[in-house]
């Protein structure tokens, strides 16, 4: 089908790697992922579930560097990394190396059935930001995908872009008038369409929450409207506003490190992720609540199976 080969083009553009991640690059990553109203929901489902994060049965589908769920196997999961792209699996693994965590990966295509050997695995199954790649008939395909990973009881974070928000609408809408628009296909969810096609692949106790605070939202996304504009002026413009920046934050980039120093960055990096585990656990950090779920950026499906 043409659909698919669009899917297989869009996949490809979204996870290929553009650049390789240091330690700092990711460590800043990690610690975003915990300020992720989802991620905070994905500790408290474990805790109640699971008993805690350890040895918690993992997949993140599309992974791309995997980062939210190293995050979790930093923390003693076990983790499957799924993509169509090897290039990007074959980064993602070696970034989990070089965090000193071990991980599984399958070269794995959500448009197609699901490997036998796969199916019914795990407890947890994450995917950010590959739903919305597909339209139609394909949407409930790639949702009951992730089901379909998942042992009895397990539960799915889908995470997707939220077409009621408006940020997302207005720099989706200046970067397609002024050509600079490069994804292929890419249909928000509205959180009702997202509850119902959870619903309809027959998920239990079936939510969308909200992943991030509005005035996080209204923060990035003013620099992201910012860099909008900027990839529209004129290229020799734009380029040279580019180079700028790179100089200006290209210290330490690439920077080898040695293992005393790298046995220290493992040991801040885990430290930091338990005490924000621990925040959850104290009810330190509250759930998702209000107007968060309907207008947030970044919107997830959460549901058993």
């Amino acid at each position: 089908m043409r659909e698919r080969e669009k899917n297989e083009v869009v996949g490809d553009k979204v996870w290929t790697p553009k650049e390789a991640m240091n330690h700092e690059k990711m460590n800043q990553r990690l610690k975003n992922c915990t300020s992720f109203l989802a991620w905070q929901e994905a500790v408290r489902w474990m805790q109640k579930r699971k008993g805690g994060i350890q040895g918690v049965r993992i997949a993140e589908v599309g992974c791309g560097t995997g980062t939210f769920s190293l995050s979790f196997a930093l923390l003693g999961a076990k983790v499957c990394l799924l993509d169509q792209n090897e290039l990007a699996l074959k980064g993602a693994e070696k970034i989990y190396h070089s965090y000193g965590v071990e991980v599984e990966t399958a070269l794995a295509d959500c448009s197609q059935e699901l490997e036998e050997k796969l199916k019914g695995r795990f407890d947890l199954v994450i995917s950010v930001g590959l739903a919305e790649h597909f339209k139609g008939e394909d949407r409930n395909k790639c949702l009951r995908y992730h089901k379909d990973l998942l042992d009895e009881g397990g539960s799915v974070f889908i995470g997707v872009p939220n077409a009621l928000c408006p940020g997302y609408q207005l720099v989706r809408g200046i970067r397609i008038a002024t050509g600079t628009w490069e994804i292929e296909l890419e249909i928000p969810y509205s959180p009702a369409e997202l509850l119902r096609r959870g619903v309809e692949i027959g998920l239990k106790n079936a939510k969308v929450i909200g992943n991030s605070p509005l005035s996080d939202d209204a923060r990035n996304y003013s620099w992201g409207l910012a860099s909008a504009l900027k990839d529209a002026l004129p290229k020799a413009l734009a380029s040279k506003l580019k180079r700028k920046k790179n100089d200006a934050g290209s210290s330490g980039v690439g920077k080898k490190q040695s293992e005393q120093e790298i046995k220290k960055m493992l040991q801040e990096i885990q430290h930091f992720l338990k005490e924000k585990q621990n925040d959850v656990a104290s009810g330190k950090l509250s759930e998702v609540k209000g107007l968060v779920n309907t207008f947030s950026a970044g919107i997830y499906l959460c549901g058993e199976k």
